[in-house]
């Protein structure tokens, strides 16, 4: 039989009262039920996007050309990386400077090179890329030609941010002082593999390359290129490591195929030097910082007064399973 509330005993009847008063009432629950969370607006974020551009005219400029394609890609966002496609003309030449390279840009031609960008042999000089600080930029498939730097830097490119080229071919490109064919400018970071460095010239150093910065070469070759004063084939008074790579008919007064000076510090291994020459000192290799040579060859280059395949002016030289071959007037000097 059901007993009052009031004959319940008193700890069940306070038991039951405390929860009764813990409890909201109907309405109080209605207008909690109402009540929303306060919800924070968040800031709209852009995502990144890989933007194609395809160039499909040989002309200078207008509409689907190279100068349009980098054009656009300058003045699109700077979250996103562009990738020009020279899809159809196997020549490109070029009347005047491209605008510096200053988003993150891919630009391809066709497999070893055989899609050419060229200067106009008619036209003022000017190179033919420049890449701006702070971006990247990888080349590949393209033979790059004619680029003319002036009194200035980098005939064919001047990298000046981080720039990755394969597969292409430099040639005939010219600087008034540092790399004909290429600059890496101090900052800059250059990785350069299965590439061809033929006939460039530099008025001071570097005909094919010169390093100031960070730079690798692996299966590379540098052929009849020119400096005035130092590393007819390759420069550097940077980080420089250079592997697989040939160095043959490089000339310059110091270092015909690679010089290496000041604070450089260069790593060779796997490379062939041949018939590279020095009107003074080191016909193949010319070091007065730190290098070493490692699995190399050094045949049949020569130096006008000592040197035929390593000079040792000064710095740390350290050689070792290479071979020296007919280099004159002696393998390595002093």
């Amino acid at each position: 039989m059901f007993r009052p509330l009031h004959h319940w005993p008193a700890i069940f009847r306070s038991f039951r009262s405390s929860q009764g008063l813990a409890r909201p009432s109907r309405r109080a629950r209605r207008r909690l039920s109402r009540q929303c969370l306060p919800l924070e607006q968040l800031e709209g974020r852009a995502v990144p996007s890989v933007i194609t551009l395809n160039v499909t005219s040989p002309d200078d400029s207008g509409k689907h050309t190279l100068r349009d394609a980098i054009t656009t890609a300058d003045q699109g966002s700077a979250n996103d990386s562009y990738v020009i496609k020279i899809v159809s003309p196997k020549t490109i030449t070029l009347e005047s400077a491209l605008l510096d390279l200053n988003r993150n840009i891919t630009i391809t031609g066709s497999a070893s090179g055989k899609t050419t960008v060229q200067r106009d042999p008619s036209a003022p000089a000017f190179r033919i890329f420049t890449v701006d600080a702070g971006e990247t930029v990888n080349i590949s498939g393209l033979t790059i030609k004619g680029g003319n730097a002036g009194s200035g830097n980098g005939g064919g490119v001047d990298n000046s941010g981080t720039l990755t080229v394969s597969n292409s071919v430099f040639s005939s490109n010219s600087a008034g002082t540092y790399g004909g064919g290429l600059d890496n400018e101090g900052g800059g970071t250059a990785t350069v593999s299965n590439s061809t460095f033929t006939s460039n010239s530099a008025g001071s150093l570097g005909g094919g390359i010169n390093n100031g910065g960070t730079a690798t070469v692996s299966g590379s070759s540098f052929t009849g290129n020119t400096a005035v004063n130092g590393g007819g084939g390759l420069s550097s008074i940077g980080t420089l490591t250079v592997s697989n790579s040939t160095f043959t008919s490089n000339s310059a007064r110091l270092g015909g195929g690679l010089f290496n000076f000041q604070a450089g510090t260069a790593t060779v291994s796997n490379s062939t030097f041949t018939s590279n020459s020095a009107s003074s000192f080191g016909g193949g290799l010319y070091n007065d910082a730190t290098v070493t040579v490692s699995g190399s060859t050094f045949t049949s280059n020569s130096a006008g007064i000592n040197g035929g395949g390593i000079y040792k002016a000064g710095g740390t030289t350290t050689v070792s399973g290479s071979t020296f071959t007919i280099n004159t007037p002696n393998d390595v000097g002093p």
